[in-house]
């Protein structure tokens, strides 16, 4: 079995969704980009989403990452019209402090 480092991808999101409809939404995208073993192997993952400032912070496999900007690039869905890569990080804690620094009210 291949260890895989993880990266975490904060993503702004300029439509109104739920959590279940956005991971719907990115998982179907990327199966139907690259396939199901890729999107086996990327585990690809939503670790937080704030539908107030529509951020999401998605988890991946770090050789997964292209595909992954290709995935949010094409997702174009009558819910979706656009959203934005803003930050990639190894950790969560960089994700956490972008935040903080970036967005307004947002708790410490």
């Amino acid at each position: 079995m291949k260890f895989y480092k993880r990266r975490y991808a904060l993503v702004k999101f300029y439509d109104d969704l739920n959590k279940e409809e956005l991971e719907t939404l990115v998982e179907n995208n990327f199966r139907s980009l690259f396939g199901v073993i890729d999107a086996a192997y990327s585990n690809i993952k939503l670790v937080f989403f704030k539908p107030n400032d529509k951020l999401a912070v998605f988890r991946l496999n770090n050789d997964y990452l292209d595909q992954f900007r290709a995935t949010i690039f094409f997702l174009r869905d009558s819910k979706i019209r656009q959203a934005r890569i803003i930050l990639v990080s190894g950790t969560l804690k960089k994700i956490k402090l972008y935040i903080q620094e970036n967005v307004k009210n947002w708790p410490s």
